[in-house]
């Protein structure tokens, strides 16, 4: 299968396993062993050039609003598909315009993409077409852990509603201990004021040497790939988490809660600071449900069912 992806980013080819910074999106190319092309030069390929295409249209859509997306990647790939970008909703923020646009590229490719079921759920209604799952996965061959290890809580978003900061601050704070962040674009200026200290950027490879020291992590992000949560799970850090993430809820069962029930987050992870057992069960049963879940060679053979599915191939 003959896979080709456009998004926003810069780069055009292969991803290899030894990219730094193999965030979510990249993962997918290179599990794939997709083509990447910046979206705003889908004209330039020739016709029929691949099997699958997958769109990741950019949140700010200045460059490609003129394009007829959905159009060029029936034109290039026997099968289109955009893949969710953020969580269901966010894209009702742009313009009126951008989302009419949105709307229309949708429309017009074969399927789409979603991340979790509440999100499937979501889109199939709205578009009334099918949609399909496609998992988060991690490329981890050159992952490496750090010797340091500090008992400590690591939040996995800034104070925006998007990661729904403020709602995973006040759960680690039950913890009494020390409180870290990501720094990511939407960082608000003096939430160092709170007392989070914040993690600074660095690569994929870096990011995940960085996290491999905390005790616990606690992420409460409204939908999207969930990958702070899976990165917890590979490496054995009890989450505590939303259940409709299913990063979440298929490798933390027994730390993840409804949407609003933070009372219940703030019991589990006081659990998990006062019981040892609890706290070694959680650990380990998460990174058995990574490997059941979200291994590499499970995410390829079901891209490769859905494609079967819209191809109409044996």
């Amino acid at each position: 299968m003959k896979v080709a992806f456009f998004t926003e980013g810069g780069y055009q080819g292969k991803v290899p396993k030894n990219n730094p910074n193999m965030r979510t999106d990249m993962a997918w190319v290179h599990a794939l062993d997709a083509d990447h092309y910046p979206i705003y030069l889908i004209e330039q390929l020739p016709s029929n050039s691949y099997d699958l295409g997958i769109a990741i249209l950019p949140k700010i859509k200045d460059k490609i609003r003129q394009l007829d997306v959905a159009t060029e990647m029936n034109r290039i790939c026997n099968v289109s598909s955009v893949m969710q970008e953020s969580n269901y909703f966010m894209w009702q923020d742009e313009s009126i315009e951008d989302q009419i646009w949105y709307l229309n590229t949708l429309g017009g490719v074969d399927f789409m993409f979603t991340h979790n079921n509440i999100d499937q759920q979501y889109y199939s209604g709205l578009l009334n077409k099918s949609c399909e799952k496609l998992p988060s996965v991690m490329i981890t061959d050159f992952v490496k852990t750090s010797n340091e290890k500090i008992d400590a809580v690591a939040i996995g978003g800034n104070l925006v509603a998007a990661y729904r900061g403020i709602d995973s601050y006040m759960v680690a704070r039950e913890l009494d201990l020390p409180i870290h962040a990501i720094s990511s674009g939407r960082k608000k200026q003096n939430e160092e004021a709170l007392g989070i200290t914040h993690i600074p950027w660095t690569t994929w490879l870096g990011w995940m040497e960085q996290l491999s020291k905390f005790k616990y992590g606690v992420q409460f992000g409204i939908g999207g790939a969930g990958s702070f949560n899976l990165n917890c799970a590979y490496l054995g850090i009890p989450c505590i988490g939303l259940k409709e993430l299913e990063s979440q809820n298929l490798c933390f069962p027994d730390l993840s809660i409804g949407d609003v029930d933070l009372k219940k987050g703030k019991e589990l992870i006081l659990k998990l600071k006062n019981d040892q057992e609890f706290y070694n069960y959680c650990s380990k049963t998460a990174q058995e449900n990574y490997t059941k879940h979200f291994a590499v060679d499970k995410f390829y053979t079901t891209i490769k069912n859905i494609y079967k599915k819209y191809s109409n191939e044996d």
